[in-house]
């Protein structure tokens, strides 16, 4: 059950956006690129679960302009191994990364490589990060490729 939990959760986590504007884009012009991770989100939004549904207009219509990945998998049954695959693109089992408390930026076997903020950045994108994707307790350490956006959560009135 925990597993399956953590598939239907890592939806959420590998909701990643991909958003093309085509009006008189030349070869040579990048995408807008939007990546959208959300921690625990289950099948419930989306249209991804016929028993239970949760209104997201906002994130259905984005969806709807992008890709939406709703067959991936966990790399590790906790968050920050997760989190530190899908940045980095190193299997847990490699990166050395196997608990929540351990901070994966600073991992001596992944010190080396180019995070996802990273590898825009240095393509010329302009990067921002937001939440809690780094767990930002300490906002110096979210320099790995990203500049600090806004840290909050969403209220009790948004609309996702």
């Amino acid at each position: 059950m925990i597993i399956l939990f953590k598939q239907l959760g890592v939806v959420g986590f590998l909701i990643a956006t991909i958003v093309q504007c085509t009006y008189g884009q030349t070869t040579q012009e990048r995408p807008n690129v939007l990546f959208i991770a959300v921690d625990d989100l289950n099948s419930w939004v989306l249209g991804l679960s016929e028993e239970y549904s949760a209104k997201t207009p906002h994130l259905s219509a984005l969806t709807k302009r992008g890709v939406l990945f709703s067959n991936a998998h966990c790399a590790a049954p906790a968050c920050n191994p997760s989190r530190a695959s899908v940045m980095t693109g190193v299997s847990p089992a490699s990166s050395g990364v196997y608990q929540n408390n351990q901070d994966w930026r600073e991992c001596s076997r992944l010190k080396n490589h180019v995070t996802l903020p990273q590898h825009f950045r240095n393509h010329g994108y302009k990067v921002i990060g937001g939440g809690k994707l780094y767990h930002a307790a300490n906002l110096r350490k979210v320099s790995r490729g990203a500049q600090k956006g806004p840290v909050m959560g969403a209220s009790k009135s948004s609309t996702l």
